[in-house]
């Protein structure tokens, strides 16, 4: 990884890592990891990261609910942007972003209510 440019990102290799734990997998049940693999790996590595970079400077308060692979699923709040300048501001962006394709929706009632009842439940656990 320091070749590469980033020596930390063996740390990531581990199971419980939303992107490393494949690599781990491989690593515990071969030994060794291809180095196709590994560049694999290490790309979609560094697109998630010009990608968290896009959303932490262009919103307030941001998480990534899913990654799988390439794929991400992001949640924003607290913007004044309507749905049409996210929309703008992605696409603009989606070259510069290694975006091939894209949604941009409101959350809709029942993800709200899970949000907010998933909220009670940690606040809930953590009292007792």
């Amino acid at each position: 990884c320091g070749k590469l440019g980033d020596e930390s990102l063996h740390l990531r290799f581990t199971k419980d890592d939303p992107s490393g734990w494949a690599i781990a997998s491989s690593l515990s049940k071969q030994g060794s990891i291809t180095q196709d693999a590994l560049c694999e790996w290490w790309l979609n590595e560094m697109s998630f990261r010009l990608l968290e970079d896009f959303f932490v400077n262009n919103f307030s308060v941001v998480e990534c609910l899913e990654r799988r692979g390439e794929h991400t699923k992001w949640r924003v709040e607290g913007t004044t942007l309507s749905l049409g300048q996210i929309f703008e501001l992605l696409e603009t962006s989606k070259s510069h972003l290694r975006i091939t394709e894209y949604s941009v929706t409101q959350a809709t009632l029942e993800q709200i209510f899970v949000y907010f009842a998933s909220q009670q439940e940690a606040i809930h656990t953590l009292k007792e």
